[in-house]
This record gives structure tokens, sequence and C-alpha cells, in this order.
């Protein structure tokens, strides 16, 4: 708490007899955050950090371990929560939202990762063809005359645009969801037990 001396003016007041002065209007609407709610918060923020990190770095090593990298960074992250927080264990719910946050967080690190990497190996050429390529077989698949033309404008520049956005928002959703599917499990086995009575 600090304390701050009046000091006197150096302007002289003006008072008028008979005038009633200005009232001050005090805002009533305020809010006060708590030490334990930002260092809450803090917590959270840490834990999904660390563990969308450790997502990311677990996916760019092989290809399809994202499935069992992004649950792991959800259990992860309730974990790193619960060792900095003193308050008790997060329920279920919360469990979640820190699994989801901290799959956001990996996802967006891991894409910005492989586009380093595409970039940096100036592989975009490759990673084009890999894509044809899968469109093509994909289309091999296909006796609909309708889903063989939508194969073909998938392979124009705009359908290749439209569908790595498209499967890039899928992949986002998924691994999120499957973040905070461990982020969940591990608020359920990692609850506290309350003392015997």
């Amino acid at each position: 708490m600090r304390f701050v001396h009046t000091e006197r003016s150096a302007f002289p007041i003006a008072v008028t007899a008979g005038v009633a002065p200005p009232v001050a209007r005090l805002e009533t609407s305020y809010s006060v955050l708590h030490p334990a709610a930002i260092s809450s918060r803090n917590a959270a923020f840490r834990a999904a950090m660390n563990a969308g990190v450790v997502a990311a770095i677990l996916s760019s090593i092989a290809d399809g371990s994202s499935v069992f990298a992004f649950p792991l960074a959800g259990f992860l992250c309730v974990l790193l929560y619960r060792r900095r927080i003193t308050a008790g264990a997060p329920t279920p719910g919360i469990g979640f939202r820190l699994g989801a946050i901290a799959g956001l967080v990996g996802f967006a690190i891991l894409i910005l990762l492989k586009t380093v990497l595409i970039l940096g190996f100036h592989a975009q050429n490759i990673l084009h063809d890999e894509l044809i390529q899968f469109l093509r077989d994909a289309q091999s698949r296909y006796t609909d005359p309708q889903m063989r033309q939508s194969a073909d404008r998938l392979m124009t520049p705009e359908g290749l645009a439209f569908f790595m956005i498209f499967v890039s928002a899928f992949m986002c959703v998924l691994l999120v969801l499957l973040s905070g599917v461990g982020g969940a499990i591990s608020a359920v086995l990692l609850r506290r037990k309350s003392p015997p009575q």
C-alpha cells in the first residue's frame, strides 16, 4: 500500500456563495484482479506454452506422431499447471481448456516450423508435387465423373490453396480436440485426493 502526502495547491481556489460546487462522479464499476487469479493465469500460460513446444517438437520429428504428441501435451499441460498453483486441482473442464490451449500453441509452432523447413530447404516444388500426386491417386479411385471433376478443380493453383487451408483448419481442430481430451484425462487421473475424515 502507498500513502501519498497531501500538498497545498499552488493555484488559488475561488469559492462563490450560493452556488453548489460541481459534484465529482465516482466510477462504481471496477474490477480488481486478485494475486491468486493473476498467478493462476500466469501458470496456465506457462504450462500451455511449454506443453505446446513439446507437442510441436515431437510432431516434427516423425510424420503421424501428432496423434500421440498432442494428447500427451494436454496431459503435460495440466501436470505443469498443477505444480505451479496452490489452489485445488483443476476440474476436467479446466483440464480440457488447458489442453486445448496447449494444442493451439503446439499447432501454431508446428506450422511455423514446417513453413521454415519448407522455405529453408526450398522444398515448395516437392510439396506441390506430393499434393498433386495425392490428388491424382484419390481421383483414380473415384468412378463418379463429378468427383473426378472436383479433383481436377483441386489441382489448379486456387484449388491447391483452398485444399491446404482446409486441411490445415481440419488438422488444427482435430489436434486441439485431442490435446483437450488429454488435458481432461490428466485432470481426472491426477485429481488430489481429499484427506480422510
